[in-house]
């Protein structure tokens, strides 16, 4: 907690803040020169993509894949995600953070002869409904819906309205035709990860896809348990996400659930164990 936080929640916040983007271009070895839209957000740290982050996706999606980016934001994960999967595949990136989105629809409209991103202006919920996810400066870069936890420690002040739906319902109503070569869900939702994948539970046990889902750093030990059973008893190997360049780092196991405050799980499925 910082000063300034605390005048924050007593009502004296700063004026909400729009950043734009700038385009800019990448060459890689194998990809060739491709397009980014970098948010402006002071926060945002530039994003660079790299053949690496790019080809360790290539291990376990294939071209004509669809995969799934829940909490895309600026699309920073989409990206390699849609060139992975080429132009024949599809990557749904959702984000709900209307400050965003606006970049991630500019990154979707890029690289269209390499990829095929579909953005989503919704979250993930298990029923059609309104949220109010909490963020943590007034620019709307860092936040999400901190399920079941206070505000005194999550310390995520402004407030922002989002639309959410059930995604299951939604891709087999608009795209019914993509589902069957469901491949890849990636997951980063600040607290919210296993609700989300408890509404996608009909086409994770179909279709089985490899699974990245974060562990927010202040998500106590019954969650980070929960979230751990859940892929377990599904079949799932666990492992620590390594790295956008490493996939597949050390084994998760039981024991290991409080080790780190913040990590990222890499589920893999039970007939690639």
């Amino acid at each position: 907690m910082r000063i300034k936080e605390i005048f924050w929640l007593m009502g004296f916040k700063p004026k909400v803040k729009k950043y734009g983007y700038l385009v800019k271009k990448v060459n890689l070895e194998r990809e060739g020169e491709i397009s980014i839209a970098q948010w402006q957000h002071p926060r945002m740290g530039e994003y660079i993509p790299t053949q690496a982050e790019i080809d360790a996706i290539r291990e376990f999606v294939r071209p004509g894949d669809t995969c799934v980016d829940i909490g895309a934001h600026m699309g920073d994960t989409t990206i390699p995600m849609g060139l992975a999967a080429g132009k024949e595949g599809v990557v749904f990136a959702l984000e709900p953070n209307s400050y965003v989105y606006e970049t991630l629809e500019a990154n979707a409209r890029l690289n269209m002869d390499k990829s095929n991103i579909i953005p989503l202006s919704f979250a993930a919920t298990p029923e059609d409904m309104e949220m109010e996810f909490q963020y943590s400066d007034a620019g709307f870069c860092n936040g999400g819906f901190h399920e079941n936890m206070s505000i005194w420690r999550h310390w995520h002040i402004f407030k922002l309205k989002v639309k959410g739906k059930n995604l299951v319902n939604y891709l087999d109503s608009h795209y019914p035709d993509r589902m069957s070569k469901l491949r890849f869900i990636k997951i980063d939702a600040e607290g919210y990860d296993l609700s989300i994948l408890k509404s996608l539970n009909p086409i994770i046990d179909k279709y089985l896809p490899y699974l990245r889902v974060e562990i927010f750093k202040k998500s106590n030990l019954e969650y980070r348990t929960d979230m751990f059973n859940f892929l377990n008893e599904k079949g799932y190997k666990l492992y620590f996400f390594g790295g956008s360049g490493n996939y597949r780092g050390k084994e998760l196991t039981n024991n290991d659930l409080m080790s780190k405050m913040h990590y990222d799980i890499f589920a893999v499925p039970p007939m690639n164990n």
